[in-house]
């Protein structure tokens, strides 16, 4: 006997899924698993999205590329925008294809958040480089066991000059804290030419 093939509509983007696929079912709602991951779980995305045309996983744990449909309205446009953003599998937003490309498949960094409280990340380690990185949209940096901060360096608003990281949980902690001082550095600068 032949296994009968159901497919649902997801609720969300309209996507047809079938049975085998990852399948959540809430309070009158049949959810896709990118919409579960994607719009759902990332709650800066639930007012954004307004349709998700298809996501594709890059690679064995590496990233998940989403085109979708935006409101233009909240980038102050007057049209929708189709956009392709990368993600991790968790759901955690990478950036553009460009960035994530960058960061994974040349750097060979497993991007994470900063902390639970962020949207997007900014932060991650190589196994390959056996370092920890921190990046924004004009500035990646790399720091690993030895690397030392010097004089004139961004982060002596943090450290001393001299300053030698000395295990790997140091360098994450540094790479926080540059992300930190640059986005802090980046926002007054855009306050000084508001003015």
């Amino acid at each position: 006997m032949e296994k009968e093939n159901i497919e649902f509509i997801c609720s969300k983007c309209g996507r047809t899924i079938r049975q085998e696929e990852s399948l959540w079912v809430t309070e009158n709602e049949n959810i896709c698993e990118f919409c579960h991951i994607f719009v759902i779980k990332n709650k800066n995305f639930q007012k954004e999205v307004k349709q998700i045309i298809s996501a594709k996983r890059k690679g064995e744990n590496k990233y998940v590329i989403v085109d979708m449909v935006i409101d233009g309205s909240r980038h102050g446009n007057r049209v929708d925008q189709r956009v392709e953003y990368a993600f991790t599998h968790d759901g955690d937003l990478i950036g553009d294809l460009k960035m994530a490309k960058l960061l994974i498949n040349t750097k060979g960094i497993k991007p994470e958040l900063r902390s639970p409280l962020d949207s997007i990340c900014s932060i991650g380690y190589s196994e390959k480089k056996k370092m920890y990185f921190s990046w924004t949209h004009g500035h990646l940096r790399g720091f690993s066991v030895g690397s030392v901060i010097e004089d004139g360096d961004i982060l002596m608003d943090a450290y001393p000059a001299g300053t030698k990281i000395t295990d790997i949980n140091k360098a994450k902690e540094v790479a926080i804290k540059f992300v930190e001082l640059v986005a802090k550095y980046e926002e007054g600068k855009r306050n000084e030419n508001k003015t």
